[in-house]
């Protein structure tokens, strides 16, 4: 579609203040999650995970490390952790795990929209505890997610801890949804709205 022009299917775009082009106030790393995330793989073996999803978190690590910039901010479509329907990376919809390879799914009932073993690992690697905030969606809701700061912050960590990362949710320009888990771990939620 000619509505949306991004140089890159993942990239990163920085922003200075007026009299100081030496060193960015913000840096945006935008990231791909579909291919990533997707529960069939991609015709094209190009968006498979061994090569494109492998690139791009070698990619967003570098990016992310050599940046100067004094905010770092992220996003993708997929969250890494939400209070929605969908949920968590690494257990999206309730489901531990699936790929092509793998029908772990089969005769279940269970339909993801979305696999986020990957995915979670990918964030983990590159992301998490080394951007200020990340922006996400998928979920049909809004909420501010505090950073989980080691294995008590909040019901869903990974094993290290997020860090000072904090996480934006805001998938709400479609369909509206409640907020299915506990609240705990949020500066703001609200679903159905």
């Amino acid at each position: 579609s000619n509505k949306w022009q991004m140089p890159e299917r993942y990239y990163r775009q920085a922003f200075y203040v007026q009299n100081n082009v030496n060193t960015p106030l913000i840096e945006f790393f935008v990231l791909d999650s579909s291919p990533i995330t997707a529960t069939t793989p991609d015709p094209n073996a190009d968006y498979a995970y061994s090569s494109y999803g492998i690139a791009q978190q070698n990619w967003a690590k570098s990016a992310v490390r050599n940046s100067q910039a004094t905010w770092k901010f992220a996003m993708a479509h997929h969250p890494y952790i939400s209070n929605g329907q969908h949920g968590k990376a690494g257990n999206f919809e309730g489901v531990p795990a699936c790929s092509a390879a793998t029908p772990a799914l089969e005769g279940s009932g269970v339909a993801p929209t979305s696999c986020g073993a990957t995915w979670k690992v990918l964030l983990e690697e590159s992301i998490c505890g080394r951007v200020d905030l990340f922006f996400q969606g998928h979920d049909h809701h809004v909420e501010w997610l505090k950073a989980i700061t080691d294995n008590g912050g909040t019901s869903y960590s990974n094993p290290n801890g997020c860090g000072k990362t904090e996480f934006v949710l805001s998938g709400a320009a479609a369909k509206l949804r409640e907020v299915t888990e506990d609240p705990t771990g949020t500066y703001f939620q609200a679903g159905q709205t």
